[in-house]
């Protein structure tokens, strides 16, 4: 058996978080993971992003450890109903009163996520949220209440594109809070990017142990980790920084937020003429959420469906690869999960906010308290 102070359950963005905190600082930890990067996975090639694809430029820490690629180019993107394209800036020319309203919320908003994302590295999201009024409003309110609230039926039809193409759900699946978080990329500067994990995971290497956890006992002070393949670890601390349908069994918890699963198609191949303005998105209830061009000519398709009428979009075409998110994000459910669950036990990652810099400053946190703890003994 296997000991040390703290072991980190999960590899993603939240777990390699923790890990590079705990690193810098000299702590002693093991981290236990099937995969490196979580949803965060890139092609063979390594040009690729079939996870997570865009950078906002309001991320700080996620900054630091990837190479940023070209900015998106969103002025010429589209949008498909039935098959037709629809022009969303006639949408806004039409009603100036109600876009105007909502450019308003989403650049305070977006002001308002800099100083969570500060407060973030020491504090849970949940402390944070529920301790500022116009934060706890926000994620208790529901999306379409927020519509009708603020008189923008007018414009529903953009911010449903908007969360359709971003999040793959419907206004009336999300609350308040997150129909802004996902109407940011009308605000925010958007880049392609690439994360080296190897370089990543260089300084701490040694800790790292490829495997699945199944349970987690308590035994008076310490904690035994076991896991599928036998192996067995103790250790005084335990972050659970995993997927959380696998963190609701560890932990016990009684709900958890979930998402819609999703399709990531690797296609090479010419495109109709029609779909060349690229990104496009697709209307509500579409089995389709967009089409992204890649910078080696090849595209990636997300879909709720691995069942696609190719001669719909492609003259000819040839899938590269298919990866299924299950899910995509957790981002349905409005549940609000704290950090710390028992004595010594954290819990991190996009449990309560989707997106990679939301994640990985959970971990910041989780290894913040653990260091800040074992300084006061």
């Amino acid at each position: 058996m296997r000991n040390t102070k703290t072991i980190i359950i999960g590899a993603g963005l939240a777990g390699l978080g923790c890990a590079k905190t705990l690193s810098d600082s000299g702590h002693d930890f093991i981290m236990i993971s099937k995969n490196v990067g979580g949803r965060v996975k890139m092609s063979e090639s390594r040009i690729v992003n079939y996870g997570a694809v865009w950078f906002f430029s309001h991320y700080k820490h996620i900054k630091r450890i990837i190479k940023l690629g070209p900015r998106i180019r969103r002025r010429g993107a589209t949008f498909f109903k039935n098959g037709f394209q629809v022009n969303l800036f006639k949408v806004v020319l039409n009603n100036p009163i109600a876009s105007i309203k909502m450019l308003y919320f989403c650049v305070y908003f977006y002001v308002k996520l800099h100083g969570l994302l500060r407060k973030s590295e020491k504090l849970s999201q949940k402390l944070i949220i529920e301790s500022d009024p116009y934060f706890k409003k926000l994620y208790y309110l529901s999306g379409n209440e927020f519509i009708k609230k603020n008189q923008l039926e007018s414009i529903a039809i953009l911010i449903n594109n908007v969360l359709w193409g971003v999040f793959g759900t419907k206004i009336e699946e999300q609350n308040a809070f997150l129909v802004l978080l996902a109407s940011t990329t009308l605000t925010s500067s958007l880049y392609e990017f690439k994360i080296d994990f190897n370089y990543l995971i260089s300084d701490f290497k040694d800790c790292l142990f490829l495997g699945e956890v199944t349970r987690i006992n308590k035994k008076s002070n310490t904690f035994l980790i076991h896991t599928k393949n036998g192996d067995n670890f103790q250790a005084q601390n335990v972050v659970v920084a995993t997927e959380p349908s696998v963190s609701q069994l560890l932990l016990n918890l009684k709900k958890v937020n979930t998402g819609r699963t999703v399709y990531v198609h690797h296609v090479t191949g010419q495109i109709l003429d029609k779909y060349h303005n690229l990104p496009c998105s697709f209307s509500v209830g579409s089995s389709l959420l967009g089409i992204l061009n890649n910078t080696d000519g090849s595209f990636l398709i997300y879909s709720t469906t691995d069942k696609i009428a190719w001669k719909r979009y492609f003259e000819n075409y040839s899938i590269v690869a298919k990866i299924k998110w299950e899910p995509m994000l957790n981002n349905i459910g409005g549940e609000l999960l704290d950090n710390k669950y028992g004595e010594n036990v954290w819990l991190a990652g996009d449990n309560n906010i989707p997106g990679m810099e939301y994640a990985y400053t959970t971990g910041i946190c989780a290894a913040n308290q653990i260091i800040d703890r074992e300084n006061n003994k």
